[in-house]
């Protein structure tokens, strides 16, 4: 999701403070925690349920849309809503394992009785992307990471509503000290 929301924010950033070297590291969203809360790291971006631990302190949260999306036409794409049991049979085209918004689409099928037919899992939003636009299933995604192939009217947002509460958050340790840049 960095790649989304963070150039926007580096740009910023290294307009006004040009001295101040940024690195970057991808991480899996279980190793933030211990790197946090020993120092290693300073700052963590991430997509996931709001973060709630004694010695992390949220700077920054922003709730992010969770949606179904396919190409025109690929069912149930005519429908006017979606439900989980819509998802029967459908092909999926999903995120990782530990991603929470994969958790919890697969946990509203589960409710509906519905097993998910996956077709493809990675861990990269853009292969999942590319193998939604080739027509060969239906993506989970935050909205942000497909909003120019909505709006191109490449994908279409299924009407399947979600309640997921998921937030992209920038996170900090509750002590760091954080300088005025």
């Amino acid at each position: 999701i960095c790649i989304y929301r963070l150039p926007k924010i580096i740009r910023s950033f290294q307009t006004r403070y040009p001295e101040v070297e940024i690195y970057l590291k991808v991480l899996d969203i279980a190793d933030f925690i211990p790197l946090l809360s020993d120092h290693t790291i300073d700052l963590a971006f991430v997509l996931e349920h709001p973060v709630n631990h004694p010695q992390l302190r949220p700077e920054l949260q922003l709730e992010a849309q969770i949606g179904a999306f396919a190409v025109p036409g690929h069912p149930p794409a005519d429908a006017a809503t979606v439900s989980a049991a819509d998802f029967a049979g459908v092909p999926l085209i999903l995120t990782g394992r530990d991603c929470c918004y994969r958790r919890q689409f697969e946990a509203d099928l589960a409710k509906a009785g519905i097993p998910p037919k996956i077709l493809l899992e990675t861990g990269s939003i853009q292969v999942v992307k590319q193998m939604t636009l080739s027509g060969m299933g239906v993506c989970v995604l935050p909205q942000q990471c497909v909003q120019q192939e909505l709006d191109r009217k490449e994908l279409i947002n299924l009407e399947f509503h979600t309640d997921y509460r998921i937030f992209s958050q920038l996170i900090r340790h509750k002590d760091k000290w954080i300088s005025p840049a």
